[in-house]
């Protein structure tokens, strides 16, 4: 920050304040009368102040923790990153005295962006931080909930009505959903030799956002629109998935937990004939992956088979929503399978919602009917006769 944005927020100042200046520099004018630079001062002009001049500053290291919310505040979330980084390596006290704050009802809505700022900084900030966490009161899993459900509110475009975290769910029943997803987290913490402070966020989507937990994933999001599907050796198969609903029978929200796979895909890995082989795989046992696209595969880092604590375990498929038990033997490490598990449906569902089709499964089930066309006519014949889905201009089911 230059010398000339320094001086506009003091002139900024002098314009609403009677300020004495004689012999002060202008950032001891801005300590001095910091209360009245936040009331009044260009609220942009003062958070890039604190992050780039305060919080490199001893003498301001004290004011910064007596007001450590209210400057948290003005920060965006942009700059909020490097501010608390910035404090948790140069001014570690500063949190120390604060992890009340940052764990706070106050600071749900922000609460994510503070303590991914924060935490893997500095060992007993992180030891604080898990402590708090694991004392029973359940907020980290509240925070999850509550950031995952106010950005649903603005991009939700489902028309569904997503409840209000905070004031649309009783006491009871939030309570009830966090002690829910807690044990979900802690019992995977436990498996996975890790603690809150190594929890990762990954990726977020309309619909979910994916946190890691070692070597599991989990998504939290909004009711899986297809709950019960086909099984597949080439899906991904979970340890948890489910809805979960109020007690007046709606579903609040849902979430799933998975092996961690690898997203990562070379560019001459991502051929159309790979994503072929993935869609073809289900297609001819009658199975149709209408969000297929790169996004929602992984690599395999271990066999498709659900593990706990390094043994193999036997899920039932009705319980995650699965149909049956999946055919084959299962894929091994380094294939590539299907993670995002909605919108999957058999070939003679009457309730495909084929407006949710993908551009990709578009071309790739044309790819499909086509290569039915050219064996069926090579075979007896057949011009113009097959089976499957029509994806003709004329067919009105899409």
């Amino acid at each position: 920050m230059d010398e000339a944005q320094i001086e506009s927020i003091v002139d900024e100042l002098k314009y609403f304040v009677d300020i004495n200046t004689d012999g002060k520099t202008d950032k001891e004018i801005i300590l001095e009368h910091f209360d009245e630079v936040i009331e009044y001062c260009d609220r942009y002009l003062v958070a890039e102040f604190l992050v780039k001049e305060a919080v490199y500053d001893p003498y301001y290291e004290e004011y910064i923790s007596k007001n450590f919310s209210r400057l948290v505040s003005l920060i965006p979330a942009y700059d909020l990153y490097k501010f608390l980084g910035t404090l948790t390596e140069f001014s570690p006290s500063v949190i120390i005295e604060n992890i009340n704050e940052i764990i706070s009802d106050e600071n749900i809505e922000n609460f994510w962006n503070i303590f991914a700022s924060v935490k893997g900084r500095n060992e007993d900030i992180d030891r604080l931080l898990n402590e708090k966490l694991r004392d029973g009161n359940n907020y980290f899993e509240k925070a999850l909930i509550f950031q995952y459900l106010e950005k649903q509110r603005i991009e939700n475009s489902r028309g569904a009505v997503v409840p209000d975290f905070k004031q649309n769910v009783s006491t009871k029943e939030k309570d009830i959903y966090a002690k829910t997803l807690n044990y979900i987290i802690r019992e995977t913490l436990d498996e996975t030799h890790t603690d809150y402070t190594d929890i990762r966020y990954l990726d977020e989507g309309v619909f979910s956002q994916v946190y890691q937990i070692g070597d599991k994933v989990l998504k939290i999001g909004s009711e899986l629109h297809k709950y019960r599907i086909p099984n597949h050796r080439r899906l991904l198969q979970p340890l948890i998935r489910a809805n979960y609903t109020l007690e007046d029978g709606k579903v609040f929200s849902s979430f799933q937990l998975f092996p961690l796979g690898n997203t990562y895909f070379s560019s001459e890995e991502k051929t159309d004939d790979k994503l072929y082989e993935v869609y073809k795989d289900c297609r001819k046992d009658g199975i149709i992956l209408l969000d297929i696209k790169w996004k929602n595969l992984c690599k395999l880092l271990s066999d498709n088979v659900t593990t706990w604590k390094g043994k193999r375990v036997k899920i039932s498929p009705d319980s995650v929503g699965l149909e049956g038990e999946a055919k084959g033997s299962p894929l091994k490490s380094g294939n590539i399978v299907y993670d995002d598990l909605d919108l999957i449906y058999r070939e003679n569902d009457p309730d495909i919602p084929w407006v949710k089709m993908s551009d990709e499964c578009k071309k790739l089930e044309q790819r499909y009917q086509n290569e039915l066309r050219e064996i069926q006519i090579k075979s007896n014949g057949m011009h113009g006769k097959h089976s499957g889905i029509d994806m003709d201009d004329g067919d009105d089911r899409r």
